[in-house]
């Protein structure tokens, strides 16, 4: 790139927040752990495909999202 058009260089921090699981304000019950956490308290069956028996998913608790984001805004 030349150096006329970019005279320093941009430093990003990215966290992609997907499967963040947990009690919210704005609650949305299309994750697993909450749809299946929803289901299991008013007593509805849960449905596990056979396709997603092998599956491995990682899943973030919403407290620990929300330390993640406080670190990455606070420390360099």
């Amino acid at each position: 790139m030349p150096a006329s058009i970019e005279t320093e260089r941009s430093h990003a921090t990215v966290l992609r927040l997907g499967t963040v699981f947990g009690y919210s304000i704005g609650m949305r019950f299309d994750t697993v752990v909450d749809r299946f956490t929803y289901l299991a308290c008013i007593g509805m069956p849960l449905t596990v495909w056979e396709s997603a028996q092998a599956e491995k998913r990682l899943y973030l608790h919403l407290l620990d999202s929300v330390s993640a984001l406080s670190f990455a805004l606070t420390e360099k």
